[in-house]
């Protein structure tokens, strides 16, 4: 039934896609197909929606760049969650 697909959905963000749950917001720790060199996801998360998208042309070790609404920030950051705000996510692998 649907709770099977709700579980692969959530096993997806979480662990392919790497948009990981924390205390303090969403922390990025892909683990894509080396295959996917582009693809994006939307995500919402404590009242707030991300759309991430994935860069893996250069790469698919780690996370290069993340780059949050324009502005890189940390690879290792966690992103911010303000209910009703829309983000948008590049995570640029190497």
């Amino acid at each position: 039934g649907t709770g099977t697909a709700g579980w692969f959905y959530v096993v997806m963000l979480n662990h392919v896609y790497g948009l990981r749950p924390t205390v303090t917001g969403l922390r990025v720790d892909p683990c894509l197909p080396p295959e996917w060199k582009r693809c994006a996801v939307i995500r919402q998360f404590r009242g707030a929606q991300y759309r991430v998208s994935f860069d893996q042309t250069r790469g698919y070790e780690k996370v290069a760049e993340l780059i949050l609404n324009g502005q890189n920030i940390e690879p290792t950051q966690v992103l911010p969650h303000q209910p009703g705000q829309y983000y948008e996510v590049q995570v640029v692998m190497h």
